[in-house]
């Protein structure tokens, strides 16, 4: 895993344009629900709540977002030399998700989900921040060990 700010910021990049084009390419062109044994593939999902569908105003999450995500931002800059590798990426990956769901809920006032697995359906921004946090909580584990963090 690389140290580098830019490699770190182009990787979240890249996994941001990825996940915007899948969300585009499900609400226009790829209807069909394509799952394997039933179990695993494509669905679009219009998800209108948070979190596993939790119901919640739109216009409060937007809100409380932003907020957060400022102050995510602010801390990613300010102590991006001071965290571990680890947590750099952890955060960065809570970023680019959280960004890219806020972007559908301003955009079209719900999440565009795509991949289901089981009974679940979420897309690439859900599973970005469900890594970052569990990256996150390994960081927390060994701060100064996991891919040559400081």
């Amino acid at each position: 895993m690389k140290d580098n700010p830019f490699f770190i910021f182009f990787t979240g990049v890249i996994l941001f344009c990825l996940d915007r084009w899948l969300k585009f390419e499900a609400l226009y062109h790829w209807h069909t629900t394509v799952l394997l044994g039933g179990q695993f593939g494509w669905e679009l999902l219009i998800n209108r709540g948070i979190a596993f569908g939790l119901p919640f105003p739109s216009s409060f999450v937007i809100i409380f977002t932003i907020f957060v995500l400022g102050g995510l931002l602010y801390y990613l800059v300010r102590y991006f030399h001071s965290i571990s590798l680890l947590a750099r990426w952890a955060w960065w990956l809570v970023f680019v998700g959280a960004v890219s769901n806020l972007i559908d809920r301003i955009t079209y006032g719900v999440t565009v989900d795509y991949w289901r697995l089981f009974s679940s359906i979420f897309n690439l921004a859900d599973v970005l921040i469900i890594t970052g946090f569990v990256l996150y909580f390994l960081a927390l584990k060994r701060p100064r060990c996991i891919f040559g963090g400081k």
